[in-house]
């Protein structure tokens, strides 16, 4: 609730992030709360009140407002009240339709389902410093190191229906879920996907503890990873040489992807002839 303004020389600026900023930048913000005005709706000097959702007042041709929403209820504009010297971004800043008075000349208005759509937000990094996590129950941008509701657990709900796996095979998810519990004790079950997952190696053989992230939090749970024996060795050229001639040979094991694929090559001399006998076998 702004307060109430009374003299002639009061002026009364609020914004959900800043109320007045001068020679600064406000980037990668958001703004949930109500700010209410209407004590000062009937005031004479209400000209001189700049409520925004991001801020009342910018004041300088350097400030910038960039990659900022706001979603909540203001008496006021959705992203800035006064900016005349300030250029015009709209494409990166973005406000809930209808949240705002007044709207806003710096911003574009969003529907509810807008708002929870990662391609509708132009500039905002939704790698590194945003996300939208379709499983809470705040549905529109959060910030990754701030969340608006963070997670305080996750666990395995179920096991995948596959956990052992030949080497190279890929791996695979399906039947594996994931329990998430929020602040306010909100709790959900969700498939586990392949992006959940890290720190296996399928070329690798032997037990492996896979690590599912969600929200900053993790879990694990455990695959086995067999060897592939070779279960026969192919061997083509001309098995049969003359005396002072030679024949390539080369070799390959079935199946190709077994974990020992090398293959050594021997000879075996017989007959008193063999010293004389010139062979040549490459691999």
């Amino acid at each position: 609730m702004c307060p109430n303004i009374n003299e002639e020389n009061d002026w009364l600026y609020a914004g959900g992030i800043a109320g007045y900023f001068f020679r600064a930048e406000i980037s990668d913000c958001y703004n949930t709360l109500k700010i209410d005005n209407s004590a000062n709706a009937d005031r004479v000097f209400k000209d001189r009140i700049f409520i925004g959702g991001i801020t009342g007042e910018l004041r300088s041709s350097s400030n910038t407002i960039e990659r900022c929403y706001n979603a909540g209820a203001v008496s006021g504009s959705a992203i800035c009240a006064s900016a005349s010297d300030w250029a015009d971004t709209e494409n990166s800043n973005y406000y809930l339709a209808g949240s705002a008075a007044d709207g806003d000349e710096y911003a574009k208005a969003l529907t509810p389902t807008q708002m929870s759509i990662k391609n509708v937000y132009t500039g905002f990094d939704f790698e590194n410093t945003w996300e939208i996590d379709p499983n809470s129950s705040y549905k529109y941008p959060q910030l990754k190191e701030n969340r608006q509701q963070r997670v305080e657990g996750i666990s395995i709900e179920s096991l995948p229906a596959k956990l052992n796996y030949a080497q190279w095979e890929d791996i695979d998810t399906d039947g594996g879920t994931v329990k998430i519990t929020y602040e306010g004790s909100y709790e959900t079950i969700v498939l586990l996907t392949k992006d959940m997952i890290s720190g296996y190696d399928m070329t690798a053989v032997g037990e492996q503890n896979v690590t599912v992230a969600y929200g900053g939090k993790t879990a694990e749970f455990q695959i086995d990873v067999g060897r592939i024996d070779v279960t026969s060795v192919v061997v083509s050229g001309n098995s049969e040489i003359q005396k002072g001639t030679s024949s390539k040979l080369s070799a390959s094991v079935v199946p190709q992807d077994a974990t020992d694929n090398s293959i050594k090559w021997s000879k075996k001399v017989y007959g008193k002839w063999s010293a004389k006998k010139s062979v040549k076998i490459n691999k």
